[in-house]
């Protein structure tokens, strides 16, 4: 009996704790699966230079704060949608190609809202048969992303500024957290045609 009693009083614990942890995994969602398809958005809105998608990657209230001192903060989808197809077309009248990444080295999970802190890579592309070369410049971002009616993970507000291009390089993400487009084509991040958020503002002129 009392051999019995204390491998209760060792197994029981045991017990207690495997199933906690159980709940605990089962409660914590995938970290880089979470928002993939959010930032995805982004990126192949930035790939196709199509405002729409971009506008839709925002919630109908949502808010782009540009660091500028020429433009105030957009908000709200009709602010949005003419910001992106005010720069994008820009982008197609020059015949360019644009793309972006993220490097993200924070996340703060809440119930209702999901904040991100990192660094995103910008590349614009000119055509084959253009003269100029390709550019690249990189910036630092804060974006809160909150969900739908239809438990889709948009963007709420979105705010940015410029950093080096060796910081973006320089910064370690947080576990897996980095998202681009054609990553199997790459032999490293910085080869990929990207673009920062921040463009629009800085090329809205």
């Amino acid at each position: 009996m009392g051999a019995t009693k204390l491998l209760l009083n060792i197994l029981l614990p045991l017990a207690l704790s495997l199933a906690v942890a159980s709940v605990s995994q089962a409660k914590t969602p995938p970290t880089n699966s979470i928002l993939k398809k959010s930032y995805h958005q982004i990126i192949e809105a930035y790939a196709s230079l199509e405002p729409s998608i971009m506008t839709k990657a925002y919630t109908d209230d949502g808010y782009y704060v540009s660091t500028g001192k020429k433009h105030n903060i957009a908000h709200g989808a009709k602010e949005l949608s003419a910001l992106y197809q005010h720069y994008f077309t820009k982008i197609k009248k020059n015949n360019f190609k644009l793309a972006i990444e993220f490097k993200v080295i924070d996340r703060l999970i809440d119930t209702k809202s999901i904040t991100d802190v990192g660094y995103y890579l910008v590349t614009v592309s000119p055509a084959l048969d253009h003269e100029h070369p390709i550019k690249q410049h990189a910036g630092k971002y804060l974006m809160t992303f909150k969900q739908d009616e239809n438990n889709q993970w948009r963007i709420w507000s979105d705010a940015n500024n410029r950093v080096s291009v060796k910081t973006y390089h320089d910064a370690v993400m947080l576990s897996d957290l980095f998202y681009a487009s054609n990553l199997e084509q790459l032999t490293q991040p910085s080869q990929q045609c990207s673009v920062a958020k921040n463009l629009v503002a800085n090329n809205a002129n």
